[in-house]
């Protein structure tokens, strides 16, 4: 695995071999924070794209590593607005820029975020971004990607998902999530696990469940048996590097801390 920071062009280490590309738009929690724009990952398998999830201020940062109209495909993990604000951005950049529409985007998510999201628009997305319903255990074919879906304990809706390529590499996005047996065994021999880690450690004050701590991530790719770790969805005023010290002081596996701009390959 090749890990490079990118704020701006000749930053990346560059790795022939990779297969898939994780590029982070976005790895702030529940809301922005400086120099952290809200959820957002690009997955790139040679000419397939999908975007997991594209929260507040991310946007602004999927132009820097691809032409929006390639996407692929875009997959939203649940409806809160951290994990899909921006959506709107997309549509109205494909809607009114000459030339950017390249081709319909299908839109993935589970039929109580996509009913969600149809209240944010005043009209459909006009055939430029076309809704697909999708649901724990459902499998797809995406160009060069198989993706998989499975429920989190988080609101009603939420979805994990899979990405696994034609080598049978493969690299899972927990969304937000609450400790979860089921979802370590969906995970089980990832090459990467993208974790959130909303609280270092949980606050007194914190629901039961709906997100996890670092200790909590530590353990879940501890049980998933992950190859590697990227440690994302930190609330501020935490922070990743943070989280990434104490998860990696509770799991074996190698543990990256996510920031805007950082890229892994493998």
């Amino acid at each position: 695995m090749v890990a490079a920071g990118a704020p701006k062009s000749g930053w990346r280490i560059p790795n022939m071999l990779w297969g898939v590309r994780l590029s982070i738009l976005g790895h702030a929690g529940s809301y922005g924070a400086p120099g952290a724009q809200c959820s957002s990952y690009l997955v790139s398998c040679e000419r397939t794209h999908l975007l997991l999830d594209i929260g507040n201020g991310s946007f602004s940062n999927l132009g820097r590593t691809i032409m929006p109209g390639e996407l692929s495909g875009v997959f939203i993990s649940h409806r809160h607005h951290d994990h899909l604000a921006d959506l709107i951005s997309l549509y109205h950049y494909l809607s009114f820029v000459p030339g950017a529409r390249m081709h319909p985007i299908p839109l993935f998510a589970s039929a109580e975020t996509l009913e969600a999201i149809s209240r944010l628009v005043v009209e459909d997305f006009g055939g430029i971004l076309v809704p697909r319903a999708v649901e724990s255990g459902d499998c797809l074919d995406l160009g060069q990607v198989e993706v998989t879906f499975a429920s989190t304990e988080h609101i009603p809706g939420t979805l994990a998902a899979k990405v696994t390529d034609p080598r049978g590499t493969s690299m899972a996005y927990t969304a937000d999530t609450g400790p979860s047996q089921s979802l370590a065994s969906f995970f089980h021999g990832v090459d990467l696990l993208l974790g959130e880690s909303t609280w270092l450690t949980r606050p007194d004050s914190a629901p039961a469940g709906l997100h996890l701590d670092a200790g909590e991530l530590a353990e879940l790719a501890t049980r998933s048996e992950a190859k590697r770790l990227v440690v994302t969805h930190v609330a501020y005023p935490g922070n990743a590097a943070a989280a990434a010290r104490l998860v990696q002081s509770r799991h074996q596996g190698e543990v990256l801390a996510a920031f805007d701009g950082l890229v892994v390959e493998f």
